[in-house]
């Protein structure tokens, strides 16, 4: 800033002529908080959003620790679509970069919780008769699942020639 001193007045220092000041203003702080989290179960209830504030300008951005267990959507102001991929644990974390008036925020991070979805399968058996178990999906690969049934015994079925194995 260069001001310069109406006639008839002086700087303090005695100085008449024009005088050049520098200044600054420094960049805010901000934080980051997730104040949801969904409540996700795989593959009966893999989606949900994670919501969030953040006080800053920059970029927003949320990520999965374990993306093999949580993959995140598209990024949004306030929240975010996150799927589940299996059951397990990711660590999830909400950041935002430096922007025009404030510093990077400080992030947050939670633990999200994929549960497996719980079922009742009817067992059809060859000789006409069937039986029903409730049991909690571990893994479905093309069009297998792999059951671990309440009685903690594991339950094989595929669906595409309906064999069943129960071991």
């Amino acid at each position: 800033v260069t001001a310069t001193l109406s006639s008839g007045y002086v700087w303090g220092e005695g100085q008449t002529s024009a005088a050049t000041f520098s200044c600054s203003i420094a960049k805010a702080s901000c934080t980051c908080s997730i104040t949801n989290t969904p409540t996700l179960s795989y593959p009966g209830s893999p989606t949900g959003n994670i919501t969030y504030t953040c006080g800053g300008d920059g970029t927003r951005s949320v990520t999965s620790g374990t993306t093999s267990v949580i993959t995140v959507g598209t990024v949004g102001t306030t929240s975010t679509p996150l799927t589940a991929k299996a059951a397990g644990t990711s660590k999830i974390t909400v950041s935002q970069a430096a922007g025009t008036n404030y510093n990077a925020c400080t992030s947050d991070n939670e633990n999200v919780t994929v549960s497996n979805s719980s079922y009742t399968i009817t067992y059809y058996l060859g000789n006409g008769n069937k039986f029903t178990k409730k049991c909690k999906l571990l893994n479905i690969y093309k069009f297998s699942y792999i059951c671990v049934l309440d009685d903690d015994k594991v339950s094989y079925l595929r669906f595409l020639d309906y064999d069943m194995v129960i071991e």
